[in-house]
């Protein structure tokens, strides 16, 4: 392969991380009117979309290829959208930018899968993700022993409970359990511990559980594990001993033994989440009115429902009431019944693609696979505290670039 046929090839692999990139760093919209705010991450995902128009056109790419599922729920979306304006005519434009963004974020899939680029190319892919979740996880230490200066982190801290989250917010947790499930299959103990201290500063108990599970995952299912392993995981504990013995304080500032300590996840009158279970609560009460074909999008539809009954104090509570924080509900409500099948398939088709299958791989292909596969699946099934598919979500992105770099390796290697 030539250099310029490379540099070519590399750009249209970065497209993806350099959208994560722009998400993370300009996220003020540099043009706001009446109905629309126009940011740098807009443009770059009407780049992709312009790139697979192109490819459509002059490539003859089939864009669905053989995931029917894939094809039937976005077929789906469009019905959804089109309906909204005639079932909710006063949300109908903010239905349509959601879907459009989040379709948008799915054609990173798409361009990714019908790129010229070989394993070394995907191994570079792949190293570059790595490094953006390592600038989060620092930005995170940052900002958990420094506090917020300019525009360097987030952190949420209240009497009882103290979390980090660097730039990315509350979703940098369940971002970094991806990472820390790769190091962990990599045998890279170090990452997977600076990673997995990072999601506990971030005090995210789905977040950790889904580490906690997936890693048993590993050593259940995992190789035989090297006696290194547990000489690194001795001298680990005994540090943290050590740690607990002459300056037990550190401890108290972990934001998830916080939440532990003082029971702020065990019921619905908890601090911090105890509005959750009033969310869901409202949110199953809603689902009765429209079963089928659910709200088109229920956060705007609860917004516009009460936002002018509320004083402005008032409309701080609504916003947690507007989500169900739960990603099965938060379908059931967006898009109804018929949308939740509709999406099951659709998740399931790019569980299929992830899915380990019989065949040699390079040992860093390997990896990439097993950890995607095991986290994928976990992240799904554990994941009830959370949506994520969002436009606006780093987790959408995410799995979007997993499966398309877990599509591009089957293809590599001949396995459909």
């Amino acid at each position: 392969m030539n250099i310029l046929k490379a540099k070519k090839m590399d750009y249209s692999a970065y497209i993806g991380i350099l959208l994560l990139y722009v998400k993370l760093f300009f996220v003020e919209p540099f043009f706001v009117s009446e109905n629309i705010d126009i940011t740098a991450s807009i443009l770059l995902l009407l780049i992709i979309l312009l790139r697979v128009f192109f490819k459509l056109l002059l490539q003859n790419v089939n864009v669905f290829g053989f995931n029917k599922a894939a094809r039937v729920f976005w077929i789906y979306i469009l019905f959804s959208t089109l309906s909204s304006f005639f079932l909710s005519p006063s949300i109908s434009s903010g239905v349509v930018t959601v879907n459009l963004q989040l379709f948008l974020i799915y054609l990173l899939f798409i361009d990714f899968k019908s790129i010229n680029i070989d394993t070394y190319g995907i191994k570079k892919v792949i190293n570059s993700l790595v490094y953006f979740a390592i600038i989060n996880t620092l930005l995170v230490y940052y900002t958990f022993f420094f506090g917020k200066i300019g525009i360097l982190g987030e952190i949420s801290s209240n009497e009882t409970v103290t979390r980090a989250f660097g730039l990315m917010g509350d979703q940098l947790p369940w971002f970094l359990s991806f990472f820390a499930i790769y190091a962990l299959y990599s045998k890279k103990t170090p990452l997977f511990v600076f990673f997995a201290i990072g999601i506990l500063m971030g005090a995210s108990v789905g977040a950790t559980i889904v580490l906690v599970v997936s890693s048993a995952v590993y050593l259940l299912k995992g190789k035989k594990i090297q006696p290194s392993f547990y000489i690194k995981a001795g001298f680990l504990l005994v540090f943290f001993i050590l740690l607990l013995l002459f300056s037990p304080s550190v401890f108290n500032k972990i934001g998830i033994l916080q939440r532990y300590n003082n029971g702020d996840f065990a019921g619905k009158d908890a601090q911090t989440t105890g509005h959750r279970f009033n969310a869901i609560s409202t949110a199953l009460e809603n689902i009765s009115e429209r079963p089928l074909l659910g709200y088109q999008n229920y956060s705007l539809t609860m917004y516009n429902k009460y936002d002018k009954l509320l004083s402005d104090v008032e409309k701080g509570d609504l916003t947690f009431l507007t989500t169900p924080n739960n990603q099965i509900l938060a379908v059931i409500c967006d898009y109804g019944f018929i949308g939740f099948i509709a999406f099951v398939f659709f998740i399931y088709g790019l569980i299929k693609i992830v899915r380990v299958k019989c065949m040699e791989l390079p040992t860093y292909l390997d990896v990439f696979k097993k950890s995607a596969y095991v986290w994928l699946t976990v992240f799904i099934l554990f994941n009830q505290s959370a949506t994520w598919f969002l436009p606006g979500s780093f987790l959408w992105i995410l799995i979007c670039i997993v499966t398309a770099i877990s599509y591009k390796i089957n293809q590599i290697y001949g396995v459909r």
